[in-house]
């Protein structure tokens, strides 16, 4: 916890409510997004006991098989949201235009879809569901399992994206309501109590009067999912048993009452998900979106699902491995955390709330410049000849802790301007500080700063992404198994 989180957090306590630690809102919202509220019962984590899904605030479809373990009593449903879901998260490829880059012609979408789920356990919950419906057989086959419905298999396999996808630092194709609301709000609450989703709330927009940590306490005990409550767990669980013991003895009078006291408790249960949900939903848009990198990471994810439909309509029709290889894995990691720092980047240097905490812990310096030499030249290291290295001076009220050689970036240029410390100059008399940089990479971008607005900041964080060398296709010793070499088709042939 930073210096502003902990003084957010005890203005929270003082004034009995959450205290907005954000300017802008990170993510991009789409105007009708898809929003899912998935249930499922501990025993069987592949399958759903309920599902609400919907676009509109005030209504959602409710699915309730009552057996989630039979197939039988599950797919019918599964294929009434299948059919849903597929109309509306491939409408906008059906807009799709043809661009040329060079040599190269691919299919874009104008737009993506965009699916909203309260928690980070509901995208858990779909990805597990999307795992069982990708790989169903659509044809009939001696001796196997019945043929499933092509819309249940192409359902599926967008749910496998959508749950790989939500890895990725800073995408915005699926959301959860938790995480966006905690993101932007500081509350008292632990990590484990943010992730309530109506504890959060409370702490958000408590009751007029009540204190947030009274409003969050007589809400805890509310589920948004994927897990009821346990004394509600254990009476879907009995109710269950019920439901079984009724279709054995044959009983339909007590199979669709049992059924409907099922589906009573699930509806009640997603109507405070729900509205939780829509509301941290409503609540954030009406928080200016963050202009310079929300925009580019939109595009970045429309690119993403628009891949996703080429290769759904391909060949393969959207069969994707189950698990990487090796150097699938090194590959995948590095990027994820060349995009995590990036985002991290991003936000840092947009937000002029996220901006205070790099300053106070001299991260970052900002001040007014009041000297910028252009002319300068000096040989550099490694070489022979002076070249041309800009020296900048800027003077700020506030002490400088920052250490002579350390490399900084203008956030006006996060990914090329790079300066280095130069001197840092404390006039006691005055309580003013110089702060000489120079100019190391991108003069020309550099040579901008003379008519920039004034303060300029410059910080550790950068934007630019590291060039990555190409991982070998040989497997370190440490990741082949006991006794031999490691044997490609060990892991599923490779489709994508």
């Amino acid at each position: 916890m930073n210096m502003l989180e902990a003084l957010l957090v005890a203005q929270a306590h003082r004034d009995g409510r959450a205290q907005r630690s954000s300017a802008f809102r990170h993510r991009h919202f789409v105007e009708a997004p898809m929003v899912i509220v998935p249930w499922h019962l501990g025993a069987e984590p592949f399958t759903f006991a309920a599902i609400a899904y919907g676009s509109h605030p005030e209504t959602f479809t409710l699915v309730v098989p009552g057996e989630p373990r039979d197939r039988q009593l599950l797919f019918p449903l599964a294929l009434k949201l299948a059919r849903w879901f597929n109309e509306r998260f491939e409408a906008p490829w059906e807009l799709r235009n043809t661009l040329t880059r060079g040599t190269w012609s691919f299919e874009l979408a104008p737009t993506a879809p965009q699916v909203w789920v309260p928690n980070e356990g509901a995208v858990t919950v779909l990805g597990k569901l999307g795992r069982r419906l990708a790989y169903l057989p659509t044809e009939e086959r001696p001796g196997g399992p019945p043929a499933a419905d092509p819309d249940l298999v192409r359902f599926g396999r967008h749910l496998m994206f959508l749950a790989r996808n939500a890895s990725r630092a800073g995408q915005q194709l699926v959301l959860a309501a938790t995480t966006v609301a905690a993101a932007n709000w500081a509350t008292e609450q632990t990590v484990g109590e943010r992730a309530n989703l109506a504890a959060l709330d409370a702490w958000i927009e408590p009751p007029t009067g009540v204190h947030g940590f009274d409003a969050a306490c007589a809400v805890e005990e509310l589920s948004a999912g994927p897990l009821p409550p346990p004394s509600i767990e254990r009476d879907v669980a009995d109710l269950v048993e019920a439901f079984n013991e009724a279709r054995r003895r044959g009983d339909r009078q007590a199979e669709e009452s049992v059924h409907a006291e099922v589906r009573a408790i699930y509806t009640a249960l997603s109507e405070t998900a729900w509205q939780l949900t829509w509301r941290v939903m409503e609540r954030e848009r009406k928080w200016p979106e963050e202009p310079r990198f929300v925009a580019p990471r939109w595009a970045s994810d429309i690119e993403e699902y628009s891949s996703h439909m080429a290769w759904m309509n391909g060949p393969a029709g959207g069969r994707r491995r189950t698990r990487q290889t090796v150097p699938q894995a090194i590959r995948l990691r590095a990027s994820a955390e060349s995009e995590r720092a990036a985002v991290e980047a991003q936000e840092a240097i947009s937000d002029p709330l996220h901006l205070i905490p790099l300053l106070l812990d001299h991260r970052a310096v900002e001040g007014t410049l009041v000297e910028y030499d252009a002319t300068h030249r000096e040989v550099k290291r490694g070489k022979r000849n002076a070249s041309r290295v800009p020296v900048v001076t800027l003077l700020t009220n506030q002490p400088c802790l920052i250490p002579v050689g350390k490399e900084l970036w203008w956030t006006e240029y996060p990914d090329r301007v790079r300066v280095v410390v130069e001197r840092v100059e404390r006039d006691e008399s005055s309580l003013e500080t110089r702060v000489v940089l120079k100019v190391m990479e991108h003069l020309d971008d550099a040579d901008h700063m003379r008519l920039a607005p004034q303060p300029l900041c410059f910080t550790q964080f950068s934007t630019r992404v590291p060039w990555r060398t190409r991982v070998s296709d040989t497997i370190p010793w440490s990741h082949q198994p006991p006794g031999g070499e490691y044997d490609p088709a060990d892991v599923e042939e490779v489709v994508q």
